[in-house]
């Protein structure tokens, strides 16, 4: 739905991302900010590879089949207040 790629000082917010691969991906991205939008319906609700220095909050984060947030070699992102609902892990950090 949203790919954010090498890029700094994006907002996404109050935004309805339903029925998607994935709601939204930032790669290579950093001091972007993810807040009160609804993520519904997706493989993966939100995504970040190779990102850092993000904020993720205030979202609602519903039926996600594989993980509502993914972090992949992602650090120093702040991740709070959101509102996990029937996904199949709500947070899964992998790095390397």
């Amino acid at each position: 739905a949203i790919y954010i790629h090498s890029s700094s000082n994006n907002k996404i917010l109050r935004s309805i991302i339903a029925s998607n691969s994935i709601g939204v991906l930032f790669s290579s991205s950093h001091n972007n900010m993810i807040s009160d939008n609804k993520l519904t319906s997706n493989l993966f609700g939100i995504a970040l590879r190779d990102s850092y220095d993000n904020i993720i909050n205030n979202n609602m984060i519903s039926g996600s089949l594989n993980a509502g947030i993914f972090l992949l070699n992602s650090s120093r992102n702040i991740i709070g207040e959101n509102i996990f609902m029937n996904n199949s892990k709500d947070l899964v950090n992998v790095s390397s």
